[in-house]
């Protein structure tokens, strides 16, 4: 077997982690729908979940189901809790969970300006990192949402969504170069 450092140890063990991740659809007729995460976000997940974080919920993208009259995602997205336990929490554990988003929130920012200081790409198809309303919660994002999406012509806003699925691919690259490997 491979000799993996302790950032690589845990990598792994985060990878199994994200794994175990079911994500339950209720479907019409009161039935339901059992799934993992989206493959391509496999590692990101990993990846943040070994930076401390708490991913809550995650989608690549549906470009392919697009209509002016849904609420589909289109490019990567993912939302982060400071670690809200899976219970009904007190005012206490949301204070708590309040003052750990915050400062994820500017970790990942930070990590964001890093890897953004060269680089050259679209605007909209910028990652960026913004609060969720009312929730000590926040949600790592390609800048461009649907609405811009939607206004745009098809062929822009493919060539947007190919793009922004490329810095999600790049930046799960940059932090595993900088940060998970010796």
């Amino acid at each position: 077997m491979e000799n993996l450092s302790a950032k690589g140890i845990l990598l792994e063990q985060k990878r199994k982690e994200v794994d175990s991740f079911v994500t339950i659809d209720e479907l019409p007729g009161g039935t339901e729908r059992r799934r993992g995460v989206d493959p391509e976000l496999r590692e990101m997940l990993a990846l943040i979940l070994a930076l401390g974080m708490h991913p809550d919920q995650s989608c690549w993208g549906h470009p392919e189901k697009f209509s002016q009259n849904d609420n589909i995602k289109l490019t990567p997205e993912i939302h982060l809790t400071g670690g809200l336990p899976d219970h009904e929490y007190t005012d206490e554990e949301v204070e708590r969970a309040s003052l750990k988003a915050k400062k994820q929130v500017t970790e990942l920012r930070e990590l964001l300006t890093e890897f953004y200081r060269d680089r050259k790409t679209l605007d909209e198809a910028k990652i960026i990192v913004d609060y969720i309303d009312d929730m000590p919660a926040f949600k790592i994002c390609s800048a461009a949402g649907r609405e811009t999406l939607a206004a745009h012509a098809p062929s822009w806003r493919s060539n947007c969504i190919e793009a922004s699925r490329k810095e999600w691919r790049d930046f799960e690259a940059f932090l595993k170069k900088h940060y998970f490997q010796s």
